[in-house]
């Protein structure tokens, strides 16, 4: 079975140490920027980790793309067409359409895209793929 891995998922697997789990996986060009977000989150808003910290984490995201496969050539219109009909943020239909188009499983932590998204296509989280 082949996945598709939104930001979500790959930041749970990267904290879990579990990069091998991406081997293999997909994600969307998006998903480098939201993961860079949640970093930045981490060091200017909720102080929790350092900056050198966060260079470590942006230097694990790093890798963790590179086991993988990013798709960087989404019919943006097509994503927007199906984020209207199906009432999904752009961001989360990006993820879904990406996941239907190339038949692939959609892994998240996103209760709200987990939700949304299963009556198009498969959707799990990274514990139902063995990840903890």
């Amino acid at each position: 079975m082949k996945y598709l891995f939104d930001a979500s998922s790959i930041f749970e697997i990267i904290k879990a140490g579990n990069l091998k789990s991406l081997v293999d996986g997909y994600t969307t060009d998006l998903a480098r920027f939201e993961l860079g977000n949640v970093i930045w989150k981490e060091v200017n808003l909720t102080k929790r980790i350092s900056f050198s910290e966060g260079e470590r984490m942006i230097a694990l995201i790093i890798d963790a793309l590179g086991l993988m496969g990013v798709m960087e050539t989404l019919d943006l219109k097509e994503i927007l067409l199906f984020a209207t009909k199906h009432k999904l943020t752009y961001y989360d239909a990006s993820y879904a359409y990406a996941s239907i188009k190339n038949k692939l499983v959609l892994v998240t932590e996103d209760n709200e895209l987990r939700k949304n998204s299963s009556g198009f296509t498969k959707v799990v989280s990274a514990k139902d793929i063995g990840v903890d």
